[in-house]
């Protein structure tokens, strides 16, 4: 269904292993023989695992000269929800993924400030709002700013979770907090979790600076960010996945599977593990032909014919069954919206169709 053979989890496990090993200085690289050959795959068959990374030693920071404040929702309705100092300096962070990049708008109007950053396809969010809280810092550093109020608004929780946290577990986040602590030594820093449309004018701003981001091609190649670790993650995962498929389609067994399934159920996977056993079974003999459908009956010596009990006219398989038996013709007409079903059409049946067809029928397969 969607379950990888041994040899190819075995694969995918050693070049995710040996990506992170070799991009945290762990792996030995001085030999290029035996399991050690898994590197130079990686880098032939992913050229993006040459490029920096943002994978870090884990490390704790327990020094945080800063503060995060997650207020409430209910306590942003279009103004803040306290007086801020009169010598406050306040940036409004916000991101958007479009189709095409990622970007990042700044907006902060005690400095005049409007920044409208492009970062490229490769980015993810995450690294997205650590970029733009980054720029931020870098702006008060330059300007030489001490004894100031520094606020920092951003919409996205899971960042500054991760930047209270003790724990450090990529090279962005690292440089963050680095910088945090540099401008908080000689100033008041603090973060704020601020909803998306919660009326603030500055915030709704950045909102659009960041959609006029996402739709520009950024400046410079390409990735302008370490990589994210879940980026070769996933470009090792379709790597698999393709050496899967090309490993399927050149088997010459399981002749019932490969008429029905063309490639693995990446998108049902998660649907089929949460049927019950009894579901799992009665949709995998449908699948497989491994039922008590006459046809399989007879090449294990249970039935003396595969002629098809119904319609009396052809294999009693679950080809026939769903595709062109008359007697189940008014199901297939309810299910599949069709009377019959060819061979190139029955390789695109969705497999929950396939499920309620066999359901209603009402067949103990």
């Amino acid at each position: 269904m969607n379950q990888r053979p041994l040899h190819l989890v075995i694969k995918q496990e050693a070049m995710t292993s040996a990506y992170r090993l070799y991009n945290l200085g762990l792996f030995n690289t001085v030999s290029t023989k035996g399991h050690s050959s898994i590197l130079q795959i990686l880098h032939k068959v992913v050229p993006l695992s040459l490029a920096p990374s943002d994978l870090f030693i884990k490390t704790t920071s327990i020094l945080k000269s800063f503060k995060i404040s997650l207020l409430l929702r209910h306590e942003w309705d279009g103004v803040w929800p306290f007086t801020r100092p009169p010598d406050c300096i306040t940036f409004y962070l916000n991101h958007i993924k479009s189709d095409q990049f990622v970007g990042v708008g700044i907006c902060c109007d005690d400095l005049n400030l409007e920044n409208s950053i492009s970062l490229g396809y490769l980015a993810t969010e995450f690294q997205a709002v650590i970029f733009g809280i980054m720029s931020c810092l870098s702006i008060c550093l330059e300007q030489n700013f001490e004894n100031r109020t520094v606020y920092i608004c951003t919409a996205n929780k899971a960042v500054l979770q991760t930047l209270k946290n003790f724990v450090v577990k990529t090279r962005l986040v690292h440089d963050c907090l680095c910088l945090l602590n540099l401008l908080g030594q000689t100033n008041t820093v603090q973060l704020f979790w601020t909803p998306a449309h919660c009326g603030i004018h500055e915030f709704d701003h950045a909102n659009v600076l960041a959609k006029l981001a996402s739709l520009q091609a950024p400046i410079g190649a390409e990735p302008l960010l370490p990589l994210s670790g879940q980026i070769i993650k996933d470009e090792i995962y379709d790597f698999i996945l393709k050496q899967h498929c090309d490993y399927w389609n050149s088997q010459t067994s399981c002749t019932n599977s490969r008429l029905l399934i063309k490639k693995p159920l990446t998108e049902d996977h998660n649907w089929i593990v949460n049927l019950s056993r009894l579901q799992q079974r009665k949709l995998l003999g449908a699948i497989t032909g491994h039922c008590t459908l006459k046809d399989h009956l007879f090449n294990i010596g249970l039935s003396s014919d595969r002629l098809c009990r119904f319609c009396l006219n052809d294999v009693e398989s679950t080809y026939h069954i769903i595709c062109l038996c008359s007697h189940f013709e008014g199901h297939r007409r309810h299910i599949f919206r069709k009377d019959y079903i060819n061979i190139d059409e029955y390789a695109e049946l969705k497999v929950k169709d396939i499920k309620d067809f066999f359901n209603a029928c009402k067949l103990d397969i």
